[in-house]
């Protein structure tokens, strides 16, 4: 009778309402996952900005590392390197991969939480 008493059904909710959701809780875990994301500081330094030659020297190794793939020439036809070259073309522009992110970000937060978006969601 008395373990029916504390069975999970009803201990959970009045774990998440008295403990997890109390605000010593929330925010002395806010400030040790502040802590732990940004040891030095939040913000944190801006990463460095990749000079050209490595820019290159990466795509080059993105490409070679692509057309080593097993079946090539069956996804990407018979000149694999300019195929991957001119796919990765558009991903040079900045406000591309900006917006991009956007979309991204978007598409998985109203997969997530549907009632975010005002209407129905379409696909």
């Amino acid at each position: 009778m008395l373990a029916s008493l504390f069975s999970i059904p009803l201990f959970l909710p009045h774990i998440l309402l008295t403990t997890l959701s109390s605000p010593s809780f929330l925010i002395s875990t806010t400030r040790n996952l502040k802590n732990t994301l940004f040891p030095n500081g939040y913000p944190g330094p801006p990463p460095p900005e990749p000079t050209p030659e490595l820019v290159s020297l990466l795509r080059t190794k993105l490409v070679n590392s692509i057309c080593r793939t097993k079946h090539r020439k069956l996804l990407l036809g018979p000149n694999c390197q300019s195929t991957v070259q001119e796919a990765l073309d558009p991903l040079s522009d900045e406000e591309c991969n900006k917006r991009l992110v956007v979309i991204l970000l978007d598409r998985v937060l109203v997969g997530l939480f549907p009632e975010l978006v005002g209407g129905q969601i379409q696909s």
